[in-house]
């Protein structure tokens, strides 16, 4: 997938022999769910909408870093996420910083430099690695190969590795909006979502956050904002792409990116207050 991080699909394919975590998923989510509980005002609705067994796709708004544990401690199931690839290696910022540095080129970067740079890498494959086990998936949403036809194969073996893991009844999550919101309000949604589902044949689960808006932030930790504010994660009920146009994939996938923009902004409101879905069959 990256062709300059190595962060591709072969990556993400390799089975790892040692493994960071000795405790299971399953109990690192408790332990993070119980410490959230314990020092955040978080409020959590309709849990009980994502799908016991199966390929699923969650999909919310995106307001803050937050947002990943929060789904994370509030789904039942493991949920495999979709991060932007500068995300799995912090080790290159480390030592862009160092870079900048005035005594960088001084006599003494010789005996330190390597040094600092070690430490740098190792933390970034310790980093990298901790991120894949917890269902992180890197994504270059801005790479450029050598010539467009990699650059297409890139994105390609990306969509096919991600229907192969919801056909293998895994959970992924997405943000459509692409980025995380600069002010609060949600962004349109990108096609990719609908695309996905329509291909591997799962419902979708639109979701909504409030409150968590630049929560991960100094000042609001500082303040002690990030323990007093209430944050609700609203999930609501399934979207059934089979309930769409069939014989038109890429209609279906408009009409079913324009339904999820509406349930995710009406959850990201308040929850849902409707045990059946809002959406009606259209006939086809």
């Amino acid at each position: 997938m990256n062709q300059e991080s190595g962060l591709g699909v072969e990556y993400l394919e390799e089975e790892n022999p040692e493994r960071l975590f000795a405790l299971p998923y399953d109990t690192i989510r408790e332990g993070l769910k119980l410490v959230m509980e314990q020092t955040m005002r978080l409020r959590i609705t309709g849990e009980e909408n994502i799908p016991e067994t199966g390929g699923a796709i969650i999909v919310c708004n995106h307001t803050d870093y937050l947002d990943v544990p929060i789904q994370a401690v509030s789904s039942p199931r493991k949920l495999h996420f979709l991060g932007k690839a500068e995300l799995f290696e912090p080790e290159k910022e480390l030592k862009e910083f160092l870079d900048s540095l005035p005594f960088a080129e001084g006599p003494l970067s010789a005996i330190f430099r390597p040094l600092i740079e070690g430490i740098a890498s190792l933390y970034g494959i310790v980093h990298r690695e901790a991120l894949k086990q917890l269902g992180g998936i890197p994504v270059d949403r801005d790479h450029r190969g050598p010539t467009a036809r990699e650059t297409l194969k890139y994105f390609q073996e990306l969509e096919e590795f991600l229907i192969g893991l919801l056909k293998q009844g895994e959970v992924l999550s997405i943000f459509p909006e692409g980025t995380r919101s600069r002010t609060g309000i949600m962004g349109p949604f990108k096609p990719m979502t609908a695309g996905l589902a329509v291909k591997a044949g799962v419902p979708i689960i639109p979701c909504g956050i409030n409150g968590a808006f630049r929560l991960s932030t100094p000042g609001a930790l500082l303040s002690g904002e990030l323990f007093r504010r209430e944050i609700f994660f609203n999930v609501g009920s399934a979207i059934h792409p089979e309930q769409y146009p069939q014989e038109d994939p890429k209609r279906a996938a408009r009409m079913i990116t324009e339904d999820l923009e509406k349930q995710v902004f009406a959850l990201s409101q308040h929850a849902e207050r409707r045990k059946e879905g809002r959406l009606k069959t259209e006939p086809s």
